[in-house]
């Protein structure tokens, strides 16, 4: 899921331009310290709509949790045949 789409389903029920800029905030955020900083805004604005991102954030790293940890299994499987060298 992208962030486009969690923004188009946040925006179904909470319009407005101070939500739409927190909200590509917290996106846009770089490191964990203006991840919380941003978050707290919506939280501040609207504790449901910060339930709704929350769980949004949850679902979508569930899912990278899941690919990333495939990719690494992946790569580890290439690491281990480059070094055994052809059967």
């Amino acid at each position: 899921m992208c962030v486009r789409h969690v923004y188009g389903s946040l925006r179904k029920q909470w319009r407005g331009v101070i939500f739409r800029e927190v909200f590509w905030k917290v996106a846009k955020s770089t490191n964990e310290v203006l991840f919380k900083k941003h978050m707290k805004e919506v939280q501040d604005l609207d504790a449901k709509a910060w339930e709704f991102l929350e769980k949004k954030i949850q679902d979508i790293s569930a899912d990278y949790s899941s690919v990333h940890l495939l990719n690494v299994i992946q790569l580890i499987i290439i690491c281990l045949k480059s070094l055994m060298g052809p059967l």
